[in-house]
Order: C-alpha cells, then structure tokens, then sequence
C-alpha cells in the first residue's frame, strides 16, 4: 500500500505518517495497533519520508526472509529509524499523548 501525496503532508506526527512493520510477535500487533489509532499509515516499501520500520528482535538481527532483511537494509541506506516494538511503542504514545512530533 503506498501513501498519497495529502496523506503524506497530513499534520500530526510531523508530518510523518507512514511505518513498515515486520514480524508477527503480540508486542509487533500491540505497536501496530497503537500507530493504526495515533492514525499511522503501513506501507510496504522504504522511502525517506517514512517514519520508521518496526520489526520484531529476531529480524533486527537478521533472523528473517532475504525480503525482509532487503526492506531493512534499504530503511537504513535512506536513514530511516529501524525500532523494536517496545521502542515503536514508546514513540506512538509519546506522539498520543503529547504535541505533535516535529523535526527536531
């Protein structure tokens, strides 16, 4: 699923709505939950407006399909964030529960 030019400039989360999520673990679901009600979009390819990639601990570290470690490997070659649910989680409520996030 990609992104449309409004969503994309949508205010809220500076401007930056769009996450990848890989993995399957009940905390990945929880972070994936939480940023689909902070109005999060899940797309499926790196770009450098994306917020981050959240993926489970086993994929960080390279335990994945050659797909997944090829979407990490290009998130990180643009400067996109790679985080652990527990690291998403911490992001999305802080984004919930305070002003919107800027580029700091």
């Amino acid at each position: 699923m990609r992104k449309t030019e409004t969503e994309s400039h949508e205010a809220g989360l500076g401007g930056r709505r769009t996450m990848i999520f890989i993995g399957e673990s009940d905390a990945l679901v929880e972070a994936f939950t939480l940023a689909r009600k902070a109005g999060v979009i899940p797309v499926e390819q790196p770009d450098p407006d994306l917020m981050c990639v959240v993926a489970d601990e086993d994929v960080l570290e390279g335990a994945c399909m050659p797909l997944e470690a090829d979407v990490l490997r290009q998130a990180r070659a643009l400067g996109v964030p790679c985080l652990d649910p527990s690291q998403a989680h911490a992001l999305m409520a802080s984004a919930v529960y305070r002003a919107p996030l800027g580029t700091r």
